[in-house]
């Protein structure tokens, strides 16, 4: 293993744990997607259907690393990478509601999502992520102060 000065042994163990999470999850979808392919059913375009697993399970290990403190390394522009993810999820998930709104697409069409829809989806996904890092880090500042 290489020296890596960002995380400690038990984060390195923690963090591999959430990597083989994120693998058997990105599996499972994905086996569950060609079997509904294989049926005939499609609940979005093929493209779309593969980005919103990958997000999902890209979701799902970083809201996992953060609420075990594994998240980002001893770098401190961890507010840069935050506040980026937090404008771009905002303003795609904003530009997204507004198109809904104004009626120039359709969440769903013929039972399928359409590319607003997919786009919403992995917006609130991106959202997720910078949300529990904003609620773990409060938290986290709540918890020094009380000791």
């Amino acid at each position: 293993m290489r020296d890596n000065c960002e995380f400690d042994e038990r984060q390195l163990w923690v963090r591999g744990n959430v990597f083989k999470h994120v693998v058997i999850i990105m599996a499972v979808l994905l086996l569950l997607d060609a079997f509904l392919k294989s049926s005939d059913i499609y609940w979005a375009d093929e493209m779309y259907s593969n980005i919103i697993i990958l997000m999902f399970a890209t979701m799902v290990g970083s809201v996992e690393m953060i609420l075990q403190d594994v998240y980002l390394g001893k770098r401190n522009n961890h507010k840069i990478i935050i506040g980026l993810m937090g404008l771009s999820g905002t303003v795609a998930f904003a530009m997204s509601i507004f198109e809904l709104l104004s009626g120039k697409s359709k969440f769903l069409l013929n039972g399928q999502l359409t590319n607003v829809g997919s786009g919403l989806i992995t917006d609130l996904f991106i959202l997720t992520i910078v949300i529990t890092f904003i609620v773990k880090s409060v938290y986290n500042k709540k918890l020094e102060l009380e000791e």
